[in-house]
This record gives C-alpha cells, structure tokens and sequence, in this order.
C-alpha cells in the first residue's frame, strides 16, 4: 500500500497569530494548509508532503527564511513555487531578487494581496 502526501500550501511563520490567521484566510478559500512556527517543526513533516506553494516568513528561530527556502529548494521542493513574507521591505527586496521566491508578501497584508499572491503562485512549476 502505497502512502499518499498531502498537498497544499505550507505556511511557515513563527508568529501564532499570524500562522493561524494566514491557515483561516486560505482554508476559507478551500486551500489545504499545513502550518508550522519552526524550521524544525517543518522538517518532521517533510516526508507527508508535496506543496503545491510554500509561504516562508522571513525573520523565523533556527535559521532564517532566505536559508530555509534555500534548503528546501536544494532539498525537498526543486519545483515548487515560494513566497517570502516580512514586515521589512528590505528583506522582501532582497528575497525578490534572491531568484528563491516567486512572489513577495509585505506584513501587515491586505488579505486580497495575500490572496491575489497565492493565486497566482499556486501549483506553479518553478524551473532553475
């Protein structure tokens, strides 16, 4: 018997209201979320999982997101679409020409800009 992973998005954010805010906003729209706060809580799920998106928060414990989406590129996700999220612009500058993130999220979001991103990143196949 064969075990099927579970699709969706994945949203990395330490922040617990945010995480569960950002959960709420896309289940509504009928997206299958698999949330976690840590790099590590992340790496357990690892083999249940084949994302159609990944939402990555910038400024997270452990390591920080530009390293984490390195190393779920390099990984896990070679394919996958991501989508760095931060309050400073900076770092979102940064992220955007990083060439890991196809989209970018400023905190605090428009729930129609966090959507809109989504949609557009959603299932994407990424190519190096």
């Amino acid at each position: 018997m064969t075990h099927e992973k579970r699709r969706g998005i994945i949203v990395v954010e330490d922040e617990p209201i945010v995480l569960n805010m950002v959960q709420e906003i896309l289940e509504e729209q009928g997206y299958e979320v698999i949330g976690a706060a840590t790099p590590s809580e992340l790496d357990h799920l690892m083999g249940d999982i084949d994302p159609q998106l990944v939402l990555v928060d910038m400024m997270l414990p452990e390591e920080s997101g530009m390293q984490l989406a390195q190393r779920l590129r390099e990984s896990y996700f070679p394919h996958t679409a991501m989508v760095a999220m931060s309050a400073d612009r900076l770092t979102l500058l940064f992220a955007s020409r990083s060439g890991l993130f196809q989209g970018t999220v400023a905190k605090p979001f428009e729930i129609s800009t966090l959507l809109e991103v989504t949609a557009k990143n959603v299932g994407t196949y990424v190519t190096a």
